[in-house]
C-alpha cells in the first residue's frame, strides 16, 4: 500500500482538473452500512381448554449507520493518477504538456536568496580578480535583490535527476511545510526520492559561465528576462509549473 506525503499541492488546479474529467467536483461522499440480526422472543399464549403454553419465536432488528466522508483525498489521488498515466517523457515534451520525473529536492525561499544577495558578493569576490569583473558582480548583486523586492517569488525548486535539473518556482499557499523550515532541516543535502509532477514549460538553454554584461540584458525586456533566468536558474534545465510534489510511504496494509 502507498501513502502520499504532499510537500506541495496546487488545490485550485487538482479541483479544475477534477471537474472537467468527471463532469463536476465532488463535494461530499456518502456511505451506508447495514446490520441484520436476529433476536429471540417468547409469546405467552393457549387454546383452551386444549393446550396452553409459551411460543418461541426471532424478531428481526436492522440497524442503518450512515457516515459522512470529506472527498478531498479522493479527489486528488484520482486527479494525480489520470495526470500520472497521461504524462510525457520529458525529454521529448512540449510546452504545455504534462510530466513527471523523480529526484533529490532542494528549495531556496525569497529570504535566503535576499540574504546570499547581501552577503553572498563576498564569497565570490574572492574568485574574481579585475576591478572591472567586481564592479560588475556589484551591478548584478544591486539587480537581484532589486528583482526580488519588486517580484513576488516565494521560492524557487531545484529537483536534481540523474539526467537532468528540474527547476521552477512554487506558491507558498500551496506548500506543506514553511520553506524556511524546509531548507534549515535538509540544508544542502536536500530531500531524496521526492516525485514531482507538472507542466513542461521550457528548456534553459544558458550557461552559468558565460552571461551577458549588465549592460547588454538590460538593453530590452527580452535580453533582461533571459539575464534574470540565468542568474536563477542552472544552465540546461527543465523548467515546470509544478502541480503536486510529493514522497512516496510503502507500507503493509
Amino acid at each position: 500500500m502507498v501513502l502520499y506525503d504532499f510537500l506541495y499541492l496546487d488545490k485550485d488546479r487538482i479541483d479544475a482538473f477534477y471537474a472537467q474529467m468527471f463532469e463536476g467536483l465532488l463535494k461530499q461522499v456518502e456511505q451506508t452500512t447495514g446490520t441484520a440480526e436476529q433476536e429471540a422472543e417468547k409469546v405467552e399464549g393457549g387454546i383452551k381448554p386444549l393446550m396452553s403454553g409459551a411460543l418461541s419465536g426471532y424478531k428481526s432488528i436492522h440497524e442503518t449507520k450512515k457516515e459522512q466522508i470529506d472527498p478531498e483525498q479522493l479527489i486528488i489521488i484520482d486527479t494525480l493518477t489520470v495526470l500520472s498515466k497521461n504524462s510525457c517523457d520529458i525529454e521529448n515534451a512540449c510546452q504545455g504538456d504534462i510530466v513527471k520525473a523523480e529526484g533529490n529536492l532542494h528549495i531556496a525561499t525569497n529570504n535566503v536568496l535576499k540574504l546570499f544577495a547581501d552577503i553572498g558578493d563576498m564569497f565570490l569576490l574572492e574568485q574574481v580578480k579585475t576591478s572591472k569583473e567586481k564592479k560588475e558582480l556589484r551591478q548584478i548583486k544591486k539587480l537581484i535583490k532589486s528583482f526580488l523586492d519588486h517580484v513576488s517569488i516565494d521560492s524557487i525548486l531545484l529537483l536534481k535527476t540523474e539526467a537532468y535539473s528540474i527547476v521552477g518556482s512554487l506558491k507558498r499557499e500551496f506548500l506543506a511545510e514553511d520553506p524556511d523550515t524546509f531548507q534549515l532541516k535538509h540544508g544542502a543535502s536536500g530531500l531524496d526520492d521526492i516525485h514531482i509532477i507538472g507542466f513542461y514549460e521550457n528548456k534553459h538553454q544558458g550557461t552559468g559561465d558565460e552571461h551577458s554584461s549588465v549592460e547588454d540584458f538590460i538593453s530590452s525586456s527580452r535580453q533582461f528576462s533571459e539575464g534574470i533566468k540565468n542568474l536563477f536558474f542552472p544552465p540546461h534545465s527543465i523548467i515546470i509549473t509544478p502541480i503536486a510534489i510529493y514522497k512516496e510511504i510503502h507500507i503493509e496494509p
